[in-house]
This record gives C-alpha cells, sequence and structure tokens, in this order.
C-alpha cells in the first residue's frame, strides 16, 4: 500500500511522500498479542472437546451422526424465543432513536442514523439466530438436493453460519451506509453555503490582478465586452499555507486562506 501511495497512487495523497517507518517494540508487541490470542482461541476450543467422552470423539462427529440418523433433534425454544425477543427490542429501539433524534441537526441526524442501523443489525442477527434454531430442528426426511445439503450444514454449526452472517451484514451495512450519506457536489451549487460558495467559475492567475473586473472601461480595454454580461466577479487575495483538503493526510496547521477584496 505504501508503495502504491507513493507511485501510482500518489495523487491521492496529494503528491506527499511516504515512508515506511517501523519499530522494533511495536513488531515485538504485535508477536505477542498474537500468540497470546491463539493460545486462548486452541483453549476454548480444547476445553469443548475435552468434556466430551473418548468414545464419542473417536467416533467422529456426534452432531452429524445424529442429524443423518434419521431423529429429529429436539427444538432449544429458549435460544430461539431469545432471538426473536432481541430482534423485537432491537426493532423498537431503531424506531423510537428514529422518531426522536432524526429532526434535529446535522450531529444528531448521523448519530441516530448509524445507531438505529446498529440496533437493525443486531435485530437481523437475532431474528437469523431464531431461524436457525427453527430450521435445525425441523429434518424429518432425507435430503433431496444440494441446496437443502446447504442449509442443513448452516444448521448444523449455527454459532459458526451466525458469524458469517454478522460479517456480510455488517460489511452490506457499511456500503449501505456511505452510499446513502454521499452528498452530490454540484446540488444547490448556486447557493452560499454550499461547497462552491456559490461561485459558478474559479480562476487563479500568477500574479496579482489589482484592476477591477466588473469595470466595463477595464473590460473594453481586455476584450470582454460583452462577455461578462449579468456576470459578477468577485476577487480574493489567497494566503499561502498547508493544504486542508481530504487530499492532505496531515493536518493542516496552518491552511491556505481566501480573503475578498472589498
Amino acid at each position: 500500500m505504501i508503495y502504491g501511495l507513493t507511485t501510482i497512487w500518489r495523487t491521492a495523497v496529494s503528491s506527499s511522500t511516504i515512508h515506511f517507518y517501523i519499530k522494533l517494540i511495536t513488531l515485538l508487541w504485535g508477536a505477542l498479542a498474537s500468540v497470546f490470542i491463539s493460545i486462548v482461541a486452541i483453549w476454548i476450543t480444547l476445553r469443548k472437546q475435552v468434556s466430551r467422552p473418548a468414545r464419542e470423539l473417536l467416533t467422529g462427529n456426534v452432531q452429524w451422526q445424529f442429524f443423518t440418523s434419521g431423529t429429529n433433534p429436539p427444538i432449544n425454544w429458549g435460544a430461539k424465543y431469545m432471538g426473536l425477543c432481541v430482534a423485537a427490542f432491537a426493532t423498537l429501539a431503531a424506531v423510537l432513536l428514529l422518531v426522536f433524534l432524526g429532526s434535529g441537526d446535522s450531529a444528531t441526524v448521523s448519530a441516530a442514523f448509524f445507531g438505529a442501523g446498529a440496533l437493525l443489525l443486531i435485530a437481523g442477527l437475532g431474528l437469523s439466530q431464531a431461524l436457525l434454531k427453527m430450521t435445525a430442528g425441523s429434518w424429518r426426511k432425507t435430503l433431496a438436493s444440494l441446496a437443502g445439503l446447504g442449509l442443513r450444514n448452516s444448521t448444523r454449526r449455527s454459532g459458526r453460519s451466525l458469524a458469517v452472517i454478522g460479517l456480510l451484514a455488517c460489511g452490506i451495512f457499511l456500503v449501505i451506509a456511505v452510499g446513502a450519506n454521499k452528498h452530490d457536489p454540484l446540488a444547490h451549487a448556486d447557493r452560499r453555503d454550499s461547497g462552491t460558495g456559490g461561485f459558478t467559475l474559479f480562476g487563479e492567475s500568477t500574479i496579482g490582478i489589482v484592476h477591477n473586473f466588473n469595470s466595463k472601461s477595464w473590460q473594453q480595454s481586455m476584450g470582454l465586452e460583452g462577455n461578462l454580461e449579468d456576470v459578477q466577479v468577485v476577487p480574493f487575495r489567497v494566503h499561502d499555507g498547508d493544504d486542508a483538503s481530504c487530499l492532505n493526510l496531515n493536518r493542516a496547521q496552518k491552511p491556505r486562506l481566501l480573503e475578498a477584496i472589498s
């Protein structure tokens, strides 16, 4: 990524030079954290396996044999209703959040949008858990299709299936959230409070121009008579400074300023 930002993607950082910087203590802490997390994951997995009898471990996957034996596993009604309750309460909380905070200022509306989106995401996960629990107890016949095999396999390890659903839902939510908050730069371009400041065209000269652009005599001397009718030109004085746009990854200490000349 750093190589790309210094070569083919250099315009994305306003042609700034980026160097790779590394500290040995950072690598050490990262390695120790990775080893610790791996040990914890192995311990949690082995803790569940050790609690089972050796005979069941030697015969293979107990749950898979249980499904293929033709019997119907009991439905965990507590887990199913828990997922439905979580979905109902999260949906209700999202609706209330939008009702009470959806008509405030821009910061409040943004907070309400992401808060309601997170609550609806939790509601969807709760509903998915309930559906997985109900589907796990609905198999009473032999597999007839590849889709049935996939659905049965998704209910076989409902926790893993729910984790995949959560990851995909988070990714889709972020994409939709970014797309929904994207503003058209040309919308309301004639307003002073827009991103364009209400100006149609911007021009920049290498040297200062002290003449009045709105003067008819100066327009005649420059051969612009008739081309600037119904056009008001506002001159600005530019004070050089740091780039404060999104192309600058650094924090602008002294941003570039434009001062209108009266």
